[in-house]
C-alpha cells in the first residue's frame, strides 16, 4: 500500500527561492511534517480487554481489564451476583463496575464485587465486557 505522502500532487510553482529550494519541495516537506505530527486516530479494540470471573469459574468480584491505548471506547465489567448464604446458591442480580475509558496511557480495570446477606458469602458468575 502506498503512502499519501508520495501521492500528494500540489498546484505550486517550481520556481527557486531566494534559500535555493524549491517552493514544491518546501510545501510538501511541511505537509509531510504535519501529517506526522497528527496524533492517531485509535481503532478500538475490545478483543484486547480481558473479564473475570470466566465461564465455569467464580469469585467474589468481577474484573474488566483493557490494556493501554485498546481504543477510544468506553467499557464496564458486568456479572451474575449470587449469596451462598446460608446455604446454596441465590440469585441477588447483576453487578456492574464503573465505565472507563480505554484508550489511556496505562492499563484499565472495572471491578466490583458482589457482596452477600454476611461479608464472604458474595460469588460471581459470569464476568463479561460491556462496551459503548
Amino acid at each position: 500500500m502506498r503512502s499519501i505522502l508520495f501521492d500528494i500532487t500540489l498546484p505550486v510553482s517550481t520556481r527557486t527561492t531566494t534559500t535555493g529550494g524549491s517552493v514544491k519541495r518546501t510545501v510538501l516537506t511541511l505537509v509531510s511534517a504535519f501529517l506526522l505530527a497528527s496524533p492517531v486516530v485509535a481503532q478500538a479494540d475490545p478483543g484486547s480487554c480481558t473479564a473475570t470471573p470466566g465461564s465455569g469459574s467464580a469469585s467474589n468480584a468481577g474484573t474488566a481489564t483493557c490494556p493501554a491505548h485498546a481504543g477510544d471506547f468506553w467499557f464496564r465489567v458486568a456479572v451474575d451476583c449470587y449469596d451462598a448464604y446460608p446455604s446454596g446458591l441465590r440469585f441477588i442480580g447483576v453487578g456492574y463496575g464503573p465505565w472507563k475509558w480505554a484508550g489511556g496511557d496505562t492499563t484499565t480495570t472495572s471491578s466490583v464485587p458482589c457482596n452477600g446477606a454476611v461479608p464472604g458469602s458474595g460469588v460471581a458468575f459470569n464476568g463479561r465486557l460491556e462496551v459503548r
